[in-house]
């Protein structure tokens, strides 16, 4: 059993609540890149852009979109 002096203690306190802090924060902004980019899938899909071939290439580019990963 290892006995940690006081600055030790305080120092792995520290160290711990800053890599909780830092996966909260990664947490978070992957969910807001999720959310950017559904957003973006959505106005694609609603963009209508047939030109006379029959085709319409917003659904294709939010597939695209929706693909990607982070």
């Amino acid at each position: 059993m290892t006995i940690l002096t006081q600055k030790q203690m305080h120092q792995s306190l520290a160290d711990a609540f800053s890599r909780s802090v830092e996966y909260a924060y990664k947490d978070m902004l992957d969910a807001a890149v999720r959310a950017e980019r559904e957003a973006c899938a959505k106005l694609c899909e609603e963009y209508d852009d047939d030109r006379g071939a029959g085709e319409t290439w917003g659904p294709r580019f939010a597939a695209i979109i929706r693909a990607r990963t982070p």
